[in-house]
């Protein structure tokens, strides 16, 4: 009896740290943070400070504008069964994938009742690439009318500090987009939308 405790004792300690290293960022991605752009390391220090509360909608409807800058949205999300999304149909008939995954078009559940999402109204103040950041797992869709705008891979990736995922869009001036949020655990995101430096 000893030697079976023993054993699953010695079975049971691997996985726990292996769970505990899951939620962790590693050593690298910490030292790549101190050698960010002081543009980007703007972006990580502004994901810790004061925001503006506002709320999301259930649709897309006459709604105040954000802009892009460095101050934080406080983003008050919605019932993602409230929600009327106008992503791809297959939309909330997708899996929620795992962490690593959510930059790579990972879709909302279809258990919806826990899940949290809504739209905020965008416009920006020239022609450019866009940085959208978020500090937790949800999927980000820049809607364009009806038709969700392709991220750009080559915007540097960014998860550092409290900023989970940051996704890069292009964007026009003198055109209003609509912040697509969807399957998100939480009631309540944090948002920084920043212009990408020319290089």
């Amino acid at each position: 009896m000893k030697l079976v405790l023993f054993t699953s004792w010695l079975l049971f300690v691997p996985m726990t740290v292996s769970a505990q290293m899951d939620h962790t960022h590693s050593p690298a991605i910490a030292e790549d943070c101190t050698e960010l752009s002081p543009e980007l390391q703007a972006v990580v220090a502004a994901m810790d400070g004061p925001g503006s509360r506002i709320e999301a909608l259930s649709k897309p409807e006459s709604a105040p504008v954000v802009k892009p800058g460095i101050h934080k949205l406080e983003v008050v999300l919605r019932l993602l069964s409230e929600v009327g999304l106008l992503g791809k149909e297959s939309l909330s008939r997708q899996t929620l994938g795992r962490e690593g995954s959510m930059a790579e078009k990972t879709k909302p559940s279809e258990n919806v009742e826990n899940l949290f999402g809504g739209f905020v109204r965008l416009t920006v103040p020239k022609d450019g690439m866009y940085r959208i950041s978020a500090d937790s797992p949800l999927w980000i869709e820049v809607i364009d009318g009806e038709k969700p705008i392709e991220r750009v891979r080559i915007v540097p990736r960014l998860r550092c500090g409290r900023i989970h995922k940051s996704l890069g869009f292009p964007l026009q001036r003198e055109k209003s987009y609509w912040l697509e949020l969807s399957g998100s655990t939480s009631p309540d995101v944090a948002l920084l939308v920043t212009e990408e430096s020319d290089r």
